[in-house]
């Protein structure tokens, strides 16, 4: 749906609706955030039909930085420039991945990869994440800290893909100890956005440091 068509959309709503001066404030509350509705929960409420989508709750989080909130938006949306996705767009003819005999989407790369492997492990959830389809199953661990847990989990993935990137374009192979300390570093980064989550994410940092 492009933007004129929504903006056209919106103003026949609003033409069919008449206000009513004798009727007291409104003090109906969002069911999403039960508090009184405010322009922002209208239009998304216009725009996505009411529907939740599920991985909002772990990409707008304050302590990511706003460039790998997009980038987490773009994995979670699956429109990061996989070679799946770029056979699609036919910008090459060969989708697979370059170090499995596996279609590579970022699902792949990200969950079931040897590199992808090299994480998990170190954190305990390797076997969930090779049984795993989707990018969501990482963040519904039971018995992780339920607040700073998808921050770790959002700064494992960038660095995944970029380890990527460098096979694929610099042909430059990334070890595991140069991509957990990667991972660290951008945990110790992310740690000072967050006074109240700093200490549990210097501890998530010093874990990928740790050998």
């Amino acid at each position: 749906m492009t933007a004129e068509t929504q903006l056209e959309q919106l103003l026949s709503v609003l033409t069919s609706i008449t206000p009513n001066t004798h009727v007291a404030g409104d003090s109906r509350l969002m069911i999403t955030t039960a508090k009184p509705p405010q322009t922002r929960d209208l239009y998304k409420l216009f725009n996505d039909r009411g529907m939740l989508w599920a991985p909002a709750k772990w990409i707008w989080l304050k302590a990511i930085p706003h460039r790998h909130k997009i980038f987490l938006w773009l994995a979670f949306r699956g429109r990061l420039n996989t070679k799946s996705n770029m056979v699609t767009k036919k910008w090459c003819s060969d989708g697979g991945c370059d170090q499995c005999p596996a279609l590579e989407t970022f699902e792949h790369i990200a969950l079931h990869c040897r590199q992808a492997d090299w994480v998990w492990d170190k954190l305990q959830i390797a076997d969930t994440a090779r049984k795993a389809s989707e990018l969501s199953a990482l963040c519904d661990i039971q018995g992780q800290d339920a607040k700073t847990w998808p921050i770790c989990i959002a700064a494992c993935l960038p660095v995944l893909w970029q380890a990527r990137n460098d096979r694929v374009f610099n042909q430059r192979q990334t070890n595991r100890a140069t991509l957990l300390h990667n991972i660290a570093q951008c945990l110790s980064l992310w740690a000072h956005r967050s006074d109240k989550q700093k200490p549990k994410l210097i501890a998530w940092a010093d874990l990928f440091e740790n050998p």
